[in-house]
């Protein structure tokens, strides 16, 4: 099992986290086996849990565990890592669920965003609070989002975060009024 996350990191050094099915898949066990095998693994620093996992083209991708370096380590096949690739996803971590809802957004191992929702308006800040804005939106939650609108309103604001950090110059940052089906 180790050796499946740690063959899972060395593919893709930045994003690797997998989920039960997809560690059950790479270690040919049966997935009822792989939750406390894992969970045993992370106990022990050989393996990490995250949540709130967001692909690059802002569709949210759940939670996983990756290998930890420790982990790396003690895997049986470790080799030297390959040249290091753009990470293939960002990773959003709520900090706060309401009032006000924020998040914090990493491309790799760096930081490079801060997103906040209070008093009706909603921000993005590159590269963390108190850094340039690179959007701002006015959805109807006050301090939180309504459920059909978080998404919405997250897609654009990774987005313009991931602009900013690969262009290396601020976009301007765009106004998006939500405009519920009806």
């Amino acid at each position: 099992m180790l050796a499946a996350l740690a063959e899972a990191r060395r593919e893709d050094e930045d994003f690797c986290y997998l989920n039960f099915d997809e560690i059950a898949r790479r270690a040919g066990i049966p997935k009822t086996k792989v939750r406390r095998a894992v969970r045993g693994l992370a106990r022990k620093g050989l393996a990490e849990f995250r949540t709130a996992l967001w692909t690059l083209d802002g569709r949210p991708c759940g939670s996983g565990y990756r290998c930890t370096e420790k982990g790396l380590e003690r895997s049986p096949t470790t080799e030297p890592a390959a040249s290091k690739a753009a990470p293939k996803s960002l990773v959003v971590v709520r900090t706060s669920s309401a009032c006000p809802e924020q998040y914090e957004v990493y491309w790799g191992k760096n930081r490079i965003g801060y997103l906040r929702l209070r008093h009706g308006i909603f921000r993005a800040e590159y590269p963390d609070c108190g850094g340039d804005v690179v959007y701002v939106a006015h959805p109807r939650g006050d301090g939180e989002f309504f459920d059909d609108e978080r998404d919405y309103y997250l897609r654009f604001a990774l987005k313009a975060l991931l602009d900013r950090h690969t262009l290396g110059k601020l976009p301007d940052p765009p106004y998006v009024a939500y405009e519920p089906a009806k």
